[in-house]
This record gives C-alpha cells, structure tokens and sequence, in this order.
C-alpha cells in the first residue's frame, strides 16, 4: 500500500477562493490498482463536517512478462509532475517495473455512464499509463529483493535503487540521453597518456 497527497490549484476542479479552503488529489495504491480521489477542505467551523472526498476513478496496472494470477503488487509511488493541469506519479512493483502514470481531470458529464466517478462530484479521473523501465537488471542479482527506491526530480530525470543488500548499484532514466562512446572517449585519453 502507498499513499500520495498532492496539491490541486490549477486546471479542471481547481478551488474557488472563498467557497473551498483548498483541495487536494489523493493517490493510493493497493495491489496493482492506483485511485484516484478528491478531498475538498470547505470553509467552516465545524471540524466533522467540512471535509469531502470524492472517487474520481481507478486504474488496474500490468506487469510485463508475469502472468494475469501473478501480478506483483505496487511497492512505491513518488511525484514526478504536480504543477499545472495534470499530475504525473510513478509506481514502482517489487518485480522493478517502473511505470508513469499520467492522471488528467475532466467533466463526469462527458461520460455519463462511467463506474468510476461518484455521483455529485462532476469530475472524474483519465489515466494514461507507460512501462519506462526495469530497474531489475542483469546488475541486481538477489531476488529476495523486493523494493526499489526511486526518485525523480522532474518528467526528464528518473532515477532508481535496490533497497536492502549492498545498494552498490543505481539506475538513472533520461528522456533525452546524452549519447557517446563510451570505448573510443577512454581510447581518446590513453592516445593523449602516451
């Protein structure tokens, strides 16, 4: 199980000033299904009754290569986008899978039908999810291995790490790769030596 709290103050369902304290966009993960929900904070005296939550929908997550009955749970979730319209998370499984799951708001009016949205909230959640990497590599040998640390600054920059054992080894991401040779720049500096 993983939770994420994460700030709402632009975009469809933003707060209206003086009518909503704030509000905000809760992300759990249980198993391999991430949810979605929407905590309003209203302006009031009463403690017990000026908060409201409401499901804005839920996605389930495959795993590559496990079978349909074998699906490792979700062990982690970090923040990589909250600013603007739009939250970006990733969720990291005991297997290494780390997926991107992008989280939009619309109206609930444009699916009237749709079983993921509570009825009077007038908003519901779009998930569009992507495998970005592995982190279970030919460098991470123990199996008993089951959480990875991953960090990210930005939607360009990811980066991961075995937890428990030597934690000798981290996996970085990049959108935009900076391409070279790794052989011939270390040849380059053995011609300049001699």
């Amino acid at each position: 199980r993983s939770l994420l709290i994460l700030p709402w103050h632009y975009g469809k369902g933003a707060p209206v000033p003086y009518e909503i304290r704030g509000a905000v966009l809760l992300v759990a993960a249980v198993g391999r299904k991430i949810s979605a929900s929407r905590l309003e904070i209203l302006n009031g005296a009463d403690p017990t009754s000026c908060g409201i939550l409401n499901q804005l929908g839920s996605v389930e997550l495959e795993s590559s290569g496990a079978k349909q009955d074998e699906q490792p749970p979700i062990k982690s979730l970090e923040i990589i986008k909250n600013a603007g319209d739009g939250w970006c998370i990733a969720a990291c499984d005991e297997n290494g899978d780390v997926n991107f799951i992008f989280i939009d708001i619309v109206d609930s009016d444009d699916e009237p039908n749709s079983k993921n949205t509570e009825k009077g909230s007038g908003l519901r959640a779009v998930f569009r999810t992507d495998l970005i990497l592995n982190c279970r590599t030919e460098v991470v040998h123990d199996k008993a291995i089951k959480d990875f640390l991953v960090r990210a600054p930005s939607i360009e920059l990811l980066g991961t790490m075995p937890v428990g054992g030597s934690c000798d080894s981290v996996q970085v991401w990049t959108s935009s790769p900076f391409v070279c040779c790794q052989s011939s720049k270390e040849h380059k500096e053995e011609e300049k030596m001699e």
